[in-house]
């Protein structure tokens, strides 16, 4: 009888168990085929880069979000966990009510400091800032150990990944089918990961961001009527000069897959209406292509054995340009999409070093800073990434069959 029992019980949890994994697969599939049809629905101008005319001007250390975008850290409270990848993440409130992603461990701090070098020379990024030490209220204990402070009751190095009501999330990106693939801009985005060692470099970390701009009234897009395609909004990509001779193939964006491991971008939400903007006036759209995790950054390209990240002492030995031939550029580069890297032309990395190069010292060393590194550290990974831009800058013209020097 207790046998009898003892079975019939393991067969209903069992059951209860595949019960369970069925709903949530169901509910995992439908999240995705709503963000595809929101992607495929949302009208807007698909923007990657902006060429920016302020460079040397640019405040690394507070980033594209400035100084009003700043979570305010006197009371962050826990809303609840964000599931997958491979940092822990909370979803949380600051003290003036504002949502973020906190991500924990190893992965903030180089992504605070990518964030703030992709954005300084003109490309779309998400809006970041680091706590060296913040309690968050109610927050569980996390699904691995991460750095503590204050005696263990706080969290060190905590990324605030800002989640603006005015901004939605739409699909994922191809690094291999968008609307930018081949241009000059896209190929100084791969150049720029290259020289900061992302070896992780795959679509779902990728993301479309649907961004308010030039309205009048920021109502939050989650609960506004998303454009479509009776509206009249530019559907042009933008940002990009070289796409005037694309071909169709390569201006349609990859909208497969889903990505809810990431935040948003743009201080739209947050700023204060354009008065020369009439009131009920239509609202324009850009959608915003932008890598939204760069946390595999910093440290050693490599298979899933010897990559690492976040490792400034490691990184600093590692080897960038490996040689120009046939007017291709190799890169030492040793981590996911490698064949991204097959077809750099001297032109284009040239033209993504000469961007990099308006950067000052003091400017590198300030987006370090504000990912809390020891002076040590900055100084080190700031003379590295001059170094890596300057080959950038000197590399040999086009044509020429050379070998370049890393970290000369």
């Amino acid at each position: 009888m207790l046998h009898k029992r003892f079975v019939c019980g393991l067969i209903a949890l069992l059951l209860a168990v595949s019960l369970s994994s069925f709903v949530a697969s169901a509910q995992n599939k439908d999240k995705t085929e709503k963000k595809k049809e929101e992607a495929a629905n949302a009208q807007g101008t698909p923007v990657l880069w902006q060429e920016p005319t302020d460079i040397a001007s640019r405040d690394l250390f507070l980033g594209p979000g400035g100084d009003a975008m700043k979570p305010d850290l006197s009371h962050v409270t826990f809303d609840r966990d964000e599931p997958g990848g491979y940092s822990v993440k909370f979803r949380v409130r600051d003290g003036s009510g504002r949502v973020w992603v906190a991500k924990l461990g190893n992965e903030a701090q180089p992504e605070t400091a990518a964030v703030r070098l992709v954005w300084a020379v003109g490309y779309m990024t998400e809006i970041n800032y680091l706590a060296p030490c913040v309690h968050i209220e109610g927050a569980p204990k996390p699904r691995k150990d991460v750095e503590r402070c204050n005696n263990g009751a706080d969290f060190a190095n905590v990324r605030f990944e800002a989640r603006p009501k005015a901004v939605k999330r739409l699909d994922i990106w191809s690094w291999k089918s968008n609307p930018f693939a081949g241009t000059k801009e896209m190929q100084g985005l791969i150049v720029i990961m290259a020289m900061m060692n992302n070896w992780d470099l795959k679509d779902e970390n990728n993301k479309i961001l649907l961004v308010p701009v030039n309205n009048s009234e920021l109502e939050p897009v989650s609960n506004a009527k998303l454009p479509t395609p009776n509206d009249t909004l530019s559907d042009k990509p933008t940002g990009t000069p070289d796409d005037q001779n694309k071909s169709d193939d390569q201006s349609k964006a990859d909208n497969n897959n889903s990505d809810n491991n990431s935040s948003g971008n743009n201080k739209a939400g947050n700023d204060k209406p354009d008065s020369s903007k009439p009131v009920g006036a239509p609202t324009n759209y850009e959608q915003q292509y932008i890598i939204s995790d760069l946390g595999a950054t910093f440290g050693k390209t490599g298979n899933a054995i010897t990559h690492n990240r976040n490792r400034p002492e490691t990184f600093i030995k590692t080897k960038f340009v490996k040689k120009v031939e046939g007017g291709r550029v190799q890169f030492d580069y040793h981590g996911k999409s490698g064949s991204l890297f097959d077809n750099i032309t001297v032109e284009q990395a040239k033209w993504i070093g000469d961007l990099l190069s308006r950067l000052s010292d003091q400017q590198i060393a300030d987006a370090f800073r504000a990912a809390n590194y020891s002076p040590e550290e900055i100084q080190a990974l700031t003379q590295a990434l001059r170094a890596r831009i300057n080959e950038l800058v000197n590399l040999p013209g086009a044509g020429a069959q050379q070998s370049a020097t890393a970290n000369k």
